[in-house]
């Protein structure tokens, strides 16, 4: 059995962990994935630790003398803030010869209870996660992916797709156009108009 290895809490971004595996929408022909982004901070001793434990990972998998691949290790400096790292976790979902699917990660709140599935993990949400590692190689060296198998969440921000924006970023143009104020809301009284009574815009 695969060593089952712990992360420390950190914030999530992307956090896809819950339900079906995600589809590959740029690959359709590779395997549906569970995944997630944790954004670590050097500064936190705690944080690079682990960063250096999972380098640490690649050694114990592949000797000191391995060949790098260029993504050898799925950690890098943040693009959004320089001064932040992230590590990303995936694990694929594979499709078995009796026609099941292997599960995801097993999600749980901070006191290890089954999370509601109907409630999404959000960006800035903190979170731990429990993971194995994969080693791979080929032509172009060798790498580690961290496969994602527990997920604990500390602290939730719940994802909402449809929160509206708190403000729109325009000013009033006095010279621009006007609803007529008849027509800003097409009224529907009850019972409901004929048909040209009330007509859609397109």
């Amino acid at each position: 059995m695969a060593e089952l290895f712990v992360t420390p809490t950190a914030e999530v971004r992307w956090c896809k962990l819950l339900g079906d595996a995600e589809p590959n929408k740029f690959e359709p022909s590779k395997p549906a994935t569970w995944s997630c982004e944790l954004l670590l901070d050097p500064k936190d001793p705690e944080h690079m630790a682990w960063m250096q434990q999972a380098e640490q990972h690649f050694i114990e998998e592949h000797g000191d003398n391995a060949k790098k691949s260029s993504h050898w290790l799925a950690i890098a400096v943040d693009k959004d803030n320089s001064e932040m790292a992230v590590a990303k976790f995936k694990v694929p979902c594979f499709v078995r010869k009796d026609g099941t699917r292997s599960p995801g990660p097993t999600v749980m709140d901070s006191s290890k209870q089954p999370w509601n599935h109907r409630t999404l993990i959000g960006n800035g949400s903190k979170i731990r996660i429990g993971y194995t590692i994969y080693a791979w190689g080929g032509p172009s060296g060798k790498g580690i992916t961290m496969q994602p198998t527990h997920c604990q969440v500390i602290e939730l921000v719940e994802y909402a797709a449809n929160d509206a924006p708190s403000a729109d970023p325009f000013e009033v143009v006095d010279s621009g156009y006007k609803a007529p104020a008849a027509d800003a809301n097409c009224p529907m009284p009850d019972p409901a108009p004929a048909a040209d009574e009330c007509k859609l815009p397109f």
